[in-house]
């Protein structure tokens, strides 16, 4: 029995870990995403003013730190300015709805909310018929939800089979132990997901 209890305790170990690095994963992938968008403008020519909003979103991705904790109005201040960088390079303005009741002291780790809105804007189909990604964001006292949809890409297998949203599933476990929950479901046409956790509020 106390060899059952020393493997059980390592591959409790083994699986924290596992998180861990899930949880770096998801993160490395938001941090790196402001070096595509340079490229990509460098290789379109676009004006040194939107290259120079890029590259400062790319020093303060950079300057965070993982598993730090910061405001929810910090985290969407950041969410929208990377929304509008997006945009600027031809990806259709997503429909972001905001339900702040009460939300001043709330505190999240940094980009939680960035990989569901990253993977829709980067995995989403877009066409001129298809309807806009959507974005809403509620937060009470102590809850936060979110939800992203998006026109379905039909030349993928799945929407949550992407390397951003299979590294924050990972994340999540380690970021918000017992405390967060992602639901998501597909139609032909549409691909939602929904993101609640209990927040923190400040000290």
């Amino acid at each position: 029995m106390l060899f059952r209890s020393d493997n059980q305790r390592a591959i409790k170990e083994l699986r924290n870990q596992l998180a861990a690095c899930a949880a770096q994963l998801s993160f490395q992938y938001i941090q790196h995403d402001p070096q595509r968008i340079s490229r990509l403008a460098d290789s379109n020519g676009h004006s040194p003013s939107l290259l120079e909003k890029t590259r400062a979103l790319q020093i303060q991705f950079s300057r965070l730190e993982f598993d730090s904790e910061w405001t929810l109005d910090q985290e969407i201040a950041l969410l929208q300015q990377y929304i509008a960088i997006e945009t600027q390079y031809g990806i259709p303005t997503p429909d972001f709805e905001l339900d702040l009741s009460e939300h001043e002291q709330l505190r999240i780790k940094a980009l939680s909310l960035f990989p569901l809105v990253q993977n829709a804007l980067h995995y989403g189909y877009v066409s001129p018929k298809a309807s806009p990604m959507k974005i809403r964001l509620v937060a009470r006292p102590t809850l936060l939800r979110m939800e992203v949809s998006h026109q379905a890409n039909p030349y993928l297998l799945s929407q949550t089979g992407t390397p951003i949203f299979k590294a924050f599933l990972g994340a999540l476990d380690w970021l918000y132990p017992e405390r967060a929950e992602l639901l998501y479901n597909s139609n032909s046409n549409r691909f939602k997901a929904t993101l609640s956790f209990q927040a923190t509020t400040k000290k």
